[in-house]
């Protein structure tokens, strides 16, 4: 049983195991919080009120408004705020679960650095045991994520749901207003990718691809950069500085006013298996932007990614444009896969065809051989993965962000095993309750052998292999 003066700080000590085992948890924390939080105003005093009145989803709205209330804006963690969004939690407040996820990763992270305040004093421990204090709030950070992972994964609507509501939800202190909501609704930017089609020799290639004449939607503007990073770290933690980088790119266009997602070219460079293709796949479909991807591993023409020209039997527009017609998107994010495995050729080099498209200035101008027109690929996203930058000539990563991937950690495991397990419902085209899970004891053998060799690859196809061969935990008696 936990003393009373120790309930305050449960959400910093225990993980969400233990926390949500615990059958009267809720209960005992609403009734110390309603012991020592006295009411602001008449508006706390209701929400209080309603917290009180029981687990409902009324008493998690109320204990998650609280929270942003009496944490006033300050940066430091305080245990009446993070109490009140652990109640929320317990209620089933899935928003509060990510928001002390977040903040324990965020406590992490202070401690490593040493900036972590106790009240208003400068914490002054020895460096070990700031390295110490991180790793055990990056293990709690790191437990909550595991838990709720999940939910994101497998309720991807949900989760883009949540991206596209303004962070306010997140910030302490703050109100959502419903305003953005209602912009969504009015109509957002877009943009006439191709003003004509030329006709000179009849009509079929300009009707077979006139939506592109038709202004096309920018897309991903309500995206948050904070709860975008959030979610792509939760799955690949070893990806941080990537995923910094595509966080502050959207960031930059929030600022600036621009209201739709646009990254700078990128490219991921690491070992095969890391995880490098599985993070583009996962970006494009949380932004919601469109997202196609091209394997040019041994290719030695560039007719996939530049289009065949008008005259050829099976002439069509180059890849951008495809992407645009299928997803209705001005701005979708495109993966070229191992770009550094492409050949040139007296067929063409796709390398060579990427630098037009990787700069602004002809990427805006670029003239369409099929379609015989200039079309504006300017708002493109490109990721681009590689597994050496040898073969890569200059030109080209000077138009790049070079960006390192490591190898994945033990601590990666959960993350990537749910969002396997999530392709694999993807790929059977069956929800996630369809799909066995897996035993105890196969789990186990997996987190063994991902120890020894973190292999992104590797660990999926060992998965298809314990559920195809049985290792699956039996059904619960009913």
């Amino acid at each position: 049983m936990t003393a009373k003066s120790d309930l305050l700080t449960l959400w910093r000590i225990e993980g969400p195991r233990a926390l949500f085992s615990r059958a009267t948890l809720a209960a005992d924390l609403v009734a110390h919080v309603a012991g020592v939080l006295v009411p602001a105003d008449d508006a706390e005093k209701q929400l209080l009120d309603t917290l009180a009145r029981g687990p409902t989803a009324a008493s998690a709205d109320a204990a998650f408004a609280l929270a942003r209330r009496a944490w006033s804006g300050s940066r430091d963690p305080h245990d009446l705020p993070m109490t009140l969004a652990l109640i929320a939690a317990l209620h089933g407040h899935r928003l509060a679960a990510i928001a002390v996820a977040q903040t324990l990763i965020r406590i992490a992270d202070d401690r490593e650095k040493g900036r972590v305040r106790s009240g208003r004093e400068i914490s002054q421990r020895l460096p070990d045991r700031h390295r110490a204090e991180a790793k055990r709030y990056l293990v709690l950070a790191r437990a909550w994520a595991t838990r709720f992972l999940p939910s994101i994964l497998v309720g991807m609507d949900w989760w883009q749901a949540e991206l596209a509501r303004s962070d306010r939800a997140l910030s302490p202190g703050s109100v959502v207003t419903g305003d953005e909501d209602a912009q969504e609704q009015s109509g957002g930017p877009t943009l006439k990718v191709v003003a004509e089609i030329a006709d000179i020799e009849g009509k079929s290639i300009s009707s077979a691809y006139q939506g592109l004449t038709e202004p096309l939607p920018l897309r991903g503007g309500k995206v948050d950069p904070r709860l975008l990073h959030l979610a792509l770290s939760l799955e690949f933690p070893h990806m941080t500085d990537a995923i910094d980088a595509i966080a502050q790119d959207l960031t930059l266009l929030r600022g600036a006013g621009i209201p739709w997602a646009r990254l700078r070219p990128l490219l991921l460079v690491g070992a095969p298996g890391t995880g490098k293709t599985r993070l583009a796949r996962r970006l494009g479909h949380l932004l919601g932007v469109g997202y196609a991807e091209l394997g040019v591993a041994g290719l030695s023409d560039n007719r996939l990614l530049e289009g065949t020209a008008r005259g050829w039997r099976d002439a069509q527009p180059c890849w951008p444009l495809l992407v645009m017609q299928q997803s209705k998107s001005a701005n979708p994010l495109l993966l070229v896969d191992e770009i550094d495995k492409a050949i040139a050729s007296r067929n063409g080099d796709v390398k060579a065809t990427l630098l037009a498209m990787l700069e602004n200035d002809t990427a805006r101008a670029w003239f369409d051989s099929c379609l015989l027109a200039p079309a504006d690929l300017s708002q493109v996203s490109w990721v681009l993965t590689a597994n050496s930058l040898e073969p890569l000539p200059r030109p080209l990563l000077s138009r790049l962000r070079v960006t390192r991937v490591n190898p994945p950690g033990p601590e990666a495991f959960e993350g990537l095993l749910e969002g396997i397990l999530h392709d694999i419902t993807q790929d059977l085209q069956i929800s996630r309750d369809q799909l066995p899970a897996l035993a105890d004891e196969a789990v186990a053998i997996l987190r063994d052998g991902f120890a020894r060799n973190a292999d992104v690859r590797k660990l999926k196809r060992a998965v298809e292999t314990l559920l195809a061969t049985g290792h699956m935990r039996p059904p619960r008696p009913h």
